[in-house]
């Protein structure tokens, strides 16, 4: 069994407003110059990210062409509390893993968000590799572009590691 990535951090705003951001204007921090398909295939940054609302909303990527490419599919969508999805970037679908992101309250200026990706194994002899290099990647999109879009003013000095 490969050990899940575990990530967390605290914004700070409250927890309807991260999962929001998180959510609903995830095209506005995501990363899509380094961390999306179009990039990875032409070197050009994607034009946009989607997580459509809803339990069986798509997740995907825009290329400037228009083309939609599938990323994944919503599995739990509660409003400023929890957020599940299968993740099977650049994979068939049948090789997909899973993000959880957790929205707990600390405050009613603070939320503390947890990131969890996990099934690994659905990735076979890949999944261990594939686990670390999403580790790094996720300090960049979740803990450094997601906590900055959320207010945070340095990313390194509020997150807590699990890994």
């Amino acid at each position: 069994m490969v050990d899940p990535i575990r990530k967390r951090i605290v914004v700070p705003c409250d927890a309807e407003t991260a999962f929001r951001i998180f959510a609903e204007q995830t095209a506005n921090w995501w990363p899509l110059a380094q961390h999306s398909l179009t990039a990875g295939r032409t070197g050009n940054p994607a034009k946009s990210v989607t997580i459509e609302q809803g339990v069986g909303g798509r997740i995907y990527e825009t290329t400037p062409e228009g083309e939609e490419l599938h990323w994944g599919s919503v599995k739990t969508y509660e409003q400023g509390k929890i957020l599940c999805f299968s993740w099977h970037v650049a994979e068939p679908v049948e090789n997909q893993t899973e993000v959880e992101v957790r929205f707990e309250p600390l405050s009613p200026a603070q939320t503390q968000v947890t990131l969890e990706h996990r099934n690994w194994e659905a990735l076979g002899e890949r999944g261990e590799e594939a686990r670390g290099h999403y580790n790094n990647g996720w300090v960049r999109v979740f803990e450094v572009c997601f906590g900055s879009a959320c207010g945070m003013k340095s990313a390194a000095e509020q997150t807590t590691k699990e890994q």
